[in-house]
């Protein structure tokens, strides 16, 4: 039996057998790391560190996770453009370890290529981490946006699955986050739309329900089921958030219902990755008064996140190693739940102590949350306060200086906010 052939039958056993997870499934792939005449180089090696860095990113083991899609990435690239699929999976994982992590600069160091600027899967990886760490100014965004549609344009999407349509969908994501952040709203639906079509699912809107696409893992990509998954949830989680800035709210529970699905079915139903869905159901709720419903849902992301006290959540989210999500989405789940408890009568002690830990998980998120970042110098939160970006304390009372703010782009696959530039209100 082949090598190649040998290690097909230890992804598959990782991931049909195992999960992809735990110690069980760490030791096979380092078992096969270490058959491989150079585990630095060869399409076999970079199969096997992309799955390995998988793994431990659901173990939230986010510098080894790192570690070993780099390792991948490279080894991948060493094969040319026998491989070229395999290193864009593997410099996507790398980034959304980094940028879930908050090491922003060695997430653009990740993505950084000498290949064609006209690459669609290059230039949407790029700016993805551009937009989840960089001031967002108008001008800049909406070239960046030409840009990457021209790209996109260019590329071949007429056939979807495998892992080439995977990354086209990511791409179309990208694009759909960034027309948002601008208050493109039909340019990012269809943007979405996009994405999902490459998926395998429909693009209308009357096809949403909580049923999840079923995906496969395919063991000579190393494309994982979970990875699918994941990417679903978020193209669907885009769809609800353009949605919601038009104030359709039933149409965005339709898209909130499948992003839910299928974030339970990438990672359980108690995982991080179903945060940023139940933030944005608890603030659809709040905005429609469904006060009941908005607060289970918003205690339920605090929950999922590792705590359920606020105290709790900022140590998880900005002081432990293996953080559960950005600080910025900690924050917003925070933010939302103050927000919320302003507005009723009698939770005033607690509202303050959910608003006093969004202010410091804001301050952690610091640097990675920039828009009009030069004015504030390096270091510092692209607004002069989480205020701006989400509004006030008092917002649902229909008082404060900010309303309901800025707004921002949640993203589930960054487990972050991405900024908006002078632009509608979005989902979160």
């Amino acid at each position: 039996m082949s090598g190649s052939a040998v290690v097909d039958q230890m992804l598959g056993y990782v991931w049909k057998d195992l999960k992809g997870q735990g110690q069980p499934a760490i030791d096979v792939l380092r078992s096969g790391l270490s058959m491989q005449p150079d585990p630095s180089r060869g399409l076999d090696s970079a199969r096997l560190n992309l799955a390995l860095s998988e793994v431990f990113a659901a173990e939230h083991n986010w510098g080894e996770a790192a570690a070993c899609s780099q390792a991948a990435a490279a080894a991948a690239a060493a094969e040319g453009a026998a491989a070229a699929d395999l290193a864009g999976l593997a410099r996507l994982a790398a980034a959304r370890t980094l940028l879930v992590a908050g090491r922003d600069a060695d997430a653009a160091a990740a993505v950084a290529t000498n290949g064609s600027k006209e690459d669609a899967v290059q230039l949407a990886q790029q700016l993805m981490v551009r937009h989840a760490t960089a001031p967002l100014l108008p001008d800049a965004a909406a070239a960046a946006s030409q840009q990457l549609q021209q790209a996109l344009n260019s590329s071949s999407s007429s056939s979807s699955g495998g892992a080439h349509g995977v990354l086209l969908a990511v791409s179309h994501k990208v694009a759909g986050d960034l027309a948002l952040a601008q208050g493109e709203l039909g340019t990012a639906s269809s943007s979405f739309g996009t994405a999902q079509q490459l998926l395998g699912g429909s693009s209308s809107s009357d096809s949403s329900d909580s049923k999840a696409l079923v995906f496969e893992s395919d063991p000579g990509s190393c494309l994982s089921s979970r990875l699918q998954q994941e990417v679903a949830a978020d193209v669907a989680l885009g769809a609800a958030q353009v949605c919601m800035a038009r104030k359709e709210w039933e149409a965005s529970e339709e898209h909130l219902s499948a992003a839910l699905a299928a974030a339970e079915a990438a990672g359980g139903e108690a995982g991080p990755g179903l945060a940023p869905v139940l933030l944005l159901l608890g603030s659809g709720y709040a905005r429609s008064a469904r006060v009941m419903f908005a607060e289970g849902l918003l205690r339920e992301a605090a929950k999922v996140l590792g705590a359920a006290e606020p105290s709790r959540l900022v140590d998880k989210a900005a002081s432990s190693s293996r953080q559960l999500a950005h600080p910025s989405l900690a924050a917003a789940v925070a933010w939302r739940y103050c927000q919320l408890l302003t507005a009723l009568p009698n939770r005033g002690a607690e509202a303050a102590t959910w608003g006093d830990a969004a202010r410091t998980l804001w301050q952690h998120a610091g640097r990675g949350f920039g828009i009009q970042g030069a004015s504030r110098g390096s270091g510092g939160s692209g607004f002069t306060s989480l205020q701006e970006v989400l509004g006030d304390d008092v917002a649902l009372t229909g008082k404060g200086q900010h309303g309901h703010g800025r707004g921002a782009v949640v993203s589930l696959l960054l487990r972050r906010l991405l900024p908006v530039a002078d632009a509608p209100k979005t989902g979160a």
